[in-house]
């Protein structure tokens, strides 16, 4: 899966989708029950991430630096 602009979402979806990519699994609207997923994410932006996560723009993983 591509994202691009990744350094634009949202706190709410940046939320939402770590937690689709910690858990590998997603709801479907509609939906009762979860479906596990196996994807590969690569996300492009043109913004300083870690200057943005410092800004409390954008939300730090236990992966982030």
């Amino acid at each position: 899966m591509f994202l691009d602009d990744i350094g634009d979402i949202g706190p709410n979806i940046q939320a939402k989708l770590l937690r689709v990519l910690e858990l590998q699994e997603v709801k479907p609207v509609g939906g009762n029950e979860s479906i596990r997923i196996d994807v590969r994410l690569i996300a492009a932006t043109n913004k300083d991430l870690q200057a943005e996560v410092r800004a409390g723009r954008f939300r730090r993983t236990s992966s982030t630096g």
